[in-house]
């Protein structure tokens, strides 16, 4: 799961195509300048401080690192890997974990 995924999949919205003028004033705009969370409980922060105190205040196990301040950035895309496993293991078992080598460049083998 993309960990920026993590906060709507707590119920927490956000509100996009909006301007600020002043506080509590909220109007809708062709173009998105700000960037508005809306929390489980309905509250709207607009900044990275508000939204960190109500984490805080909330003892919730979200961190801040989880939500996007970017106004560009599209949290509704999904990339989708479309690459071939060269080899499955490259440590040949050294590792606990099999580690494996993936080519999404182009369809050649291994060299």
């Amino acid at each position: 799961m993309n960990p920026f995924l993590k906060p709507f999949a707590c119920h927490w919205t956000m509100l996009d195509n909006v301007r600020v003028k002043k506080a509590g004033d909220i109007r809708l705009k062709a173009t998105r300048s700000a960037v508005i969370y809306c929390t489980p409980c309905g509250r709207k922060l607009i900044s990275q401080a508000q939204i960190d105190n109500y984490l805080h205040e909330t003892k919730s196990k979200l961190t801040i690192e989880l939500f996007v301040f970017d106004c560009k950035a599209n949290m509704k895309q999904h990339y989708c890997p479309d690459g071939k496993i060269l080899d499955a293991d490259i440590s040949n078992g050294q590792e606990n974990v099999p580690i494996s080598v993936v080519n999404e460049v182009d369809k050649e083998p291994n060299k």
